[in-house]
């Protein structure tokens, strides 16, 4: 193993456009249990979009069979339903907020108490609204709680393409090729290429350049949540570590050993990031730089606090965790299923396979079938030790 520890090139930029709108905070959902003097513990729920005949409309659902549950709310939120057409819908890095886009072209941004689904702000007027992020939540420090940060897609004299709005301005920012990527506490993640990465907090944003690292190689960049790092990964057989993202960020570059070819990567948590692609799934510890594999001919990943779900096209398959050492930790009894999506919220996977089934990460209780009319609202940000 090869490193090297540079001081960081970085500029930080304001930008006088855009203008913050603070949205009213209010308390809880994504489900904890909790009790009403003697009675039984709730239990846990999860936030869906609900398609019907009379249109779609964000609600809580049971989180182990997706029915509706026992004193819950309902908000229609007006988009066509016609073709499956759906807008973006984000929960704040607590769980406590929801934003949804809202109305037929999409062009407006409502702002929900999960809890009570009390609406708690509304804006009209976007365009059409690819995705919604929060710009810090609840810990960013502004008169009256948190941010909101729109992708919209826009055409003006040099072309179409993505711009980003801080929603309750109107006014944008054009980012070029950059891609929203990721979510830490304090903002949003975007990639330039694999030369830099950008982080936009609201009215500022931090550029850090990444220097050493190979323009041509296919990359991929990594967040972890829970100790405020970043790691843009190579397939030539480097990483960018950045560390302390949010207060005086340095870099470290890294050698590893890759294949060179395409990957996808994600973080597992216990100091591993893990890797998938042509040789199947495996890890990068990050504390040694060593590459350990896993299995061979998964397709998809997705990370959890249980471990790393993982699936194949291989019907015979099903759906597998292992930890992130690499060692089994559940097989799901959905072989003879083609799985098809896998969404995670709190110690639940819904997993489409012919049919939706709930699992339940903890004990590996298989629920279902279930309604497949519902889509999950999964967390932006979901912080692995």
């Amino acid at each position: 193993m090869t490193w090297c520890r540079s001081r960081l090139p970085m500029r930080r930029r304001f930008l006088p456009r855009l203008v913050l709108l603070a949205l009213v905070a209010s308390a809880g959902i994504l489900v904890d249990f909790t009790t009403h003097g003697e009675a039984a513990p709730r239990p846990a729920r999860v936030l869906a979009v609900v398609q019907s005949l009379l249109g779609p409309t964000l609600e809580p659902l049971d989180a182990r069979t997706l029915r509706p549950v026992s004193g819950g709310w309902s908000l229609p939120l007006g988009w066509s339903f016609s073709g499956g057409t759906k807008g973006p819908v984000a929960l704040s890095p607590s769980g406590s907020r929801v934003a949804a886009t809202t109305g037929l072209s999409g062009d407006g941004v409502v702002v929900v108490d999960v809890a009570s689904g009390r609406v708690l702000w509304r804006y009209n007027g976007l365009g059409d609204t690819l995705g919604l992020y929060w710009l810090g939540g609840e810990r960013l420090k502004v008169p009256g709680g948190a941010v909101l940060m729109a992708v919209t897609f826009d055409c003006a004299s040099l072309g179409c393409g993505d711009e980003f709005t801080i929603v309750g301005q109107g006014d944008s920012v054009d980012f070029n090729d950059d891609d929203p990527v990721g979510a830490l506490p304090e903002g949003v993640v975007m990639s330039f290429a694999s030369a830099k990465v950008i982080i936009v907090y609201g009215q500022v944003d931090e550029e850090i350049g990444l220097k050493q690292m190979p323009l041509a190689a296919p990359h991929r960049l990594v967040v972890d949540v829970a100790h405020d790092r970043l790691f843009q990964i190579s397939s030539a057989g480097i990483v960018a570590e950045v560390d302390h993202v949010a207060t005086r960020p340095t870099v470290t570059y890294h050698r590893v050993e890759l294949n060179g070819q395409p990957f996808q990567a994600v973080w597992a948590g216990a100091g591993k990031i893990a890797l998938w692609g042509k040789d199947g799934l495996g890890t990068i510890d990050t504390r040694t730089w060593k590459t350990h594999a896993i299995a061979p001919g998964v397709t998809d990943v997705v990370a959890t606090p249980f471990g790393l779900a993982t699936w194949t096209n291989d019907p015979n398959d099903g759906l597998t965790v292992y930890r992130p050492d690499g060692s089994l930790r559940l097989g799901m009894g959905l072989e003879g299923k083609r799985v098809k999506a896998v969404y995670r919220a709190g110690e639940y996977l819904y997993v489409d396979a012919n049919a939706r089934h709930s699992v339940n990460l903890r004990t590996g209780t298989v629920t279902g079938p279930l309604r497949s009319n519902a889509t999950i609202v999964e967390p932006e940000m979901v912080p692995l030790p």
